[in-house]
């Protein structure tokens, strides 16, 4: 192990070694393999259906990016592209938290660790 200094780490900065010594902070460590989904929203007809009917929402989707936890459990949304469908981009976030499992990211010594997602909810298919 490395000698305990003031510094920063591949996720942030602390006083400390980082990953595999002792101290403070959050320095070392980081993503080295992204979360894998393991279980979606399927179920389309959750989602209301905007004024303008179906035809509305034929190809359209909403993009979040998710935070996930070291447990795998969705912990935060925020909606990275809108469907134009506010109540609907907002079901998405709803349903993440309940619907949504990964088996999560991992760092360099396969450890579960917090991470981000980019998950693509889409509606209907185009015709």
């Amino acid at each position: 192990a490395a000698d305990s200094g003031d510094g920063t780490g591949a996720s942030g900065s602390g006083d400390g070694t980082g990953a595999g010594g002792e101290g403070q902070g959050s320095g070392g460590g980081g993503v080295a393999t992204k979360p894998v989904l393991t279980s979606s929203i399927s179920d389309v007809s959750l989602f209301e259906i905007p004024a303008g009917g179906r035809e509305a929402r034929i190809g359209t989707r909403t993009i979040v990016v998710l935070g996930v936890s070291a447990q795998g459990r969705v912990t935060s949304c925020r909606v990275s592209r809108s469907s134009g469908f506010p109540n609907t981009d907002a079901k998405v976030c709803e349903l993440s938290y309940d619907r949504i499992r990964f088996e999560p990211a991992r760092d360099s010594a396969g450890n579960p660790v917090p991470a981000q997602f980019y998950y693509q909810q889409t509606y209907f298919e185009r015709r």
